[in-house]
């Protein structure tokens, strides 16, 4: 029996590295992207096919498909993983900077669909696996862009799974909560150095400590992997798959308790974490 095949991006860290690590040990024909060099190498031990290209490289990406077609002629999970958070107030956040998110986290994966679908439309069957985010329904202060991105992320997964369901192609959407990986060391510092200081310093202070506090009892990357397994191989797979169990809860406080709740439970959190960072 021929190997199934998937593609992931985002593949040399956190849930992807996982994800691309667990899918070859089940037996599946791997090919994973990322632009961490040394971290594609580590893959490539572990017998996995690797490209090292940014995202917004629209040719490289075809490039990337190209090549995967030509050695398996079929993809059967594309994994559009990659993805990452930009964090800053409005005012401190250049629009490049915005386009770039969008860039990486919504076009990005368009490009992949775009490349993989004509071979899933010729073999009626095929699953795209989009990473979204709870934060694609709930939302934090001096998040605007990433939120936004994620955002744009559910509402394009729904209409593409409208759209590919008659074509026997099933669209999955992921919404992750914390998950223990370097992810919020990296949007902290980031959002520090853009609105770390000046009107927006104690937002920053308070959400800097939350999301620290957080995302140290976040669900493991190993533990992400298995999901989106899961995913990938059930015969009836859900439209989205929301974890850890906060994720659950914070989504539905935000859809049935509407944004005046959501608002105060956020203000509410952010001032007790602002409180306990001024205790240590």
């Amino acid at each position: 029996m021929k190997k199934r095949v998937l593609v992931l991006t985002g593949a040399t860290s956190g849930i992807g590295y996982q994800s691309a690590l667990l899918f070859a040990r089940k037996g599946w024909s791997v090919y994973g992207c990322g632009r961490n060099r040394e971290k594609l190498r580590e893959l490539e031990k572990e017998g996995i096919s690797v490209a090292a290209f940014d995202l917004s490289d629209i040719i490289a990406a075809r490039s990337f498909i190209e090549q995967v077609l030509g050695q398996e002629g079929r993809v059967d999970v594309l994994l559009n993983n990659a993805g990452f958070g930009l964090y800053g107030a409005v005012e401190d956040v250049s629009l490049e900077e915005a386009r770039n998110q969008f860039d990486v986290n919504l076009f990005g994966a368009a490009e992949m669909i775009r490349a993989v679908l004509p071979s899933m439309r010729g073999q009626k069957a095929g699953r795209i696996i989009n990473v979204s985010s709870m934060a694609g329904i709930v939302s934090f202060p001096l998040g605007s862009w990433y939120h936004a991105s994620k955002h744009a992320m559910e509402g394009f997964s729904d209409c593409l799974r409208q759209e590919l369901s008659p074509l026997g192609i099933k669209v999955i959407l992921v919404e992750p909560g914390a998950v223990g990986t370097r992810w919020p060391q990296r949007a902290m510092g980031e959002m520090g150095e853009r609105s770390g200081e000046r009107s927006y310093a104690l937002q920053y202070t308070r959400i800097n400590a939350l999301f620290r506090s957080f995302y140290k009892r976040g669900l493991t990357p190993v533990k992400a992997a298995q999901i989106i397994l899961k995913a990938a191989l059930s015969r009836y797979p859900r439209r989205r798959y929301v974890f850890p169990v906060h994720a659950r809860l914070f989504i539905a406080l935000r859809r049935w308790g509407g944004a005046l709740l959501w608002d105060f439970l956020v203000k509410s959190s952010l001032t007790r974490a602002g409180k306990g960072r001024a205790e240590e």
